[in-house]
């Protein structure tokens, strides 16, 4: 029995490859979020269950001793966990304009 090494450099050269494209897709959200300074848009679920597949794919790839996949989902869990700080900051700043701003309507 031979060890296929082809087949194993393929393999982890496609986890790479996957790590490498999801943590891109999150990058322009938390770059537009950061830049607007504005997370309304951006879902309360979504956050939260997003970051909790990501602690469970940490999990899961740890058991498995898989680096590309806990490795990829740690960098993916916290861009998220970023997401959702901004988010509560972004969302509490306006909220408080928001409210400044018809307190001063009122007068």
């Amino acid at each position: 029995m031979h060890f296929d090494y082809v087949h194993f450099f393929t393999f982890h050269i496609i986890g790479w490859l996957a790590n490498i494209i999801s943590i891109s897709s999150l990058l322009p959200q938390l770059w537009k979020t950061w830049k607007t300074k504005s997370a309304r848009d951006i879902s309360h679920g979504w956050t939260v269950l997003n970051a909790i597949a990501q602690l469970l794919w940490i999990i899961y790839g740890i058991d498995i001793q898989s680096y590309e996949l806990w490795i990829g989902s740690v960098i993916s869990f916290i861009i998220i966990v970023i997401l959702i700080g901004m988010k509560i900051a972004f969302d509490r700043k306006q909220k408080q304009r928001n409210s400044w701003n018809n307190n001063w309507l009122n007068v």
